[in-house]
């Protein structure tokens, strides 16, 4: 329902060479795409013509843009055995003016050229000329409709961190996004880079730009420790947390809160707030109108996606399967995953739509072959329709991928020794 950027070629580079391939995507995928319709072949004359005009210059102009790029892709070779087109696509924007000038030069000088010619209307020339271009430029501008994501994904973390709150934040969407939030929107609350605690010059930055808004700790205490400690003493503003986080430094429980978390110390009690995802906007997404890379896939939208199925996770063990499967249903236009689909195939399980069950496990194993809950789940709803070979056959499924798993065993025991209906709750 959406159209994606295509991604980095798979090439495999450990060493410190620029990639043959890499140039190729840089040319082709980003170069020509960004400014359409072969536009950027102006930057041609545009240094010869700056080359002539002055030289040293044109050398500075071009040295400036060549070490952008050529560091840019340096690092994403070292990086090749990843898809970095996410990394690479955002710190070449820079590079971009240095085209444009070279792009504008080689029109002007083009147009210089023609005014200079025998022909009987030069003004004509020039006019029709410009006008080309700009209706060039008009009908294959690039689609730029792929940053409305990150402006809402902001303004959604805007709705959901209330007013004199501590929001700690990981990642780049959530660390850079919260400090525009703050000294750009003048939103009222604080933001910490979790991280950047290690270090006496942020701490020291901290205390001195928000003094008694934020209680901080004593520095002789360390790591996770000194973060916990941090969560406790400003507890009474509230706590929250990004939708990354890593869950080794963290001493308390999350509850979801819209995008972000809510972080549970030891003297609160927090609901869930499921009703914020109804505030939210992602302009585009739905229609598939909006196109956007894969840094807005893994930053804004499979992590949307995940928030919302981890409402249904706590309606499931709830066991109030029918609107957890709502939530699952509504995860999956942003995330698609074996575990989201065996959720739904578990809610289905729960409520007797053995029907329903069995394509949701079916299509789990689609995207996972060894998924092992799906064939556990499949092997009971074979042994309640009194399908015994083919339940015998999907717990040996199951434990040909987790062998001797005695809870597997344990139920395939049941169901082929016991004959009857065997219901399991599987922790999601």
């Amino acid at each position: 329902h959406h159209r994606k950027i295509s991604a980095i070629p798979d090439v495999q580079i450990y060493g410190a060479g620029i990639s043959f391939k890499l140039i190729t995507f840089y040319i082709k995928e980003l170069i020509l795409k960004q400014y359409g319709c072969c536009i950027v072949l102006f930057s041609i004359p545009g240094i010869i013509y700056l080359f002539i005009k002055n030289a040293s210059k044109s050398v500075s102009f071009f040295l400036a843009y060549a070490c952008i790029a050529g560091s840019i892709l340096f690092i994403s070779a070292k990086f090749a055995y990843m898809d970095t087109k996410w990394v690479m696509e955002p710190f070449f924007t820079s590079s971009y003016l240095f085209l444009s000038i070279f792009i504008a030069t080689g029109i002007c000088w083009i147009l210089d050229k023609t005014v200079k010619t025998q022909l009987a209307s030069k003004k004509i020339v020039q006019i029709s000329a410009a006008g080309a271009v700009f209706i060039v430029l008009f009908f294959t501008s690039p689609d730029f409709s792929r940053h409305f994501l990150v402006y809402d994904y902001l303004n959604n973390v805007a709705k959901t961190v209330p007013d004199k709150s501590v929001y700690f934040s990981e990642g780049e969407m959530d660390v850079f996004g919260s400090a525009y939030l703050r000294y750009v929107d003048k939103k009222d609350f604080v933001p910490v880079t979790t991280f950047l605690l290690a270090f006496d010059w942020y701490r020291d930055r901290l205390k001195k730009i928000y003094g008694g808004n934020l209680i901080l700790p004593s520095d002789e205490i360390k790591g996770s420790e000194y973060l916990k400690n941090i969560m406790v003493l400003n507890e009474i503003n509230g706590i929250y947390y990004s939708g990354e986080y890593t869950k080794q430094w963290q001493s308390f429980d999350f509850v979801p809160y819209g995008i972000i978390n809510k972080v549970e110390t030891e003297n609160s009690n927090d609901e869930p707030r499921p009703e914020l995802l109804k505030i939210y906007s992602y302009r585009g997404i739905f229609d598939g109108s909006l196109s956007y890379d894969d840094f807005g896939d893994y930053m804004i939208v499979k992590p949307y996606g995940i928030r919302i199925r981890a409402y249904g996770d706590l309606l499931f063990r709830k066991k109030d399967y029918i609107n957890a499967l709502d939530f699952y249903k509504k995860s999956i236009y942003f995330y698609k995953d074996d575990y989201v689909f065996n959720a739904m195939g578990a809610c289905y399980y729960y409520l007797n739509d053995f029907g329903g069950a069995n394509i949701m496990f079916e299509n789990a194993l689609k995207i996972n072959a060894n998924n092992v809950d799906s064939y556990v789940y499949l092997a009971l709803i074979m042994g309640a329709q009194r399908n015994y070979t083919a339940a015998t056959e999907y717990f040996d499924r199951a434990l040909m991928i987790r062998h001797n798993d005695s809870a597997i065993m344990q139920l395939k025991s049941q169901v082929l020794n016991a004959k009857k209906t065997v219901v399991i709750h599987i922790t999601q």
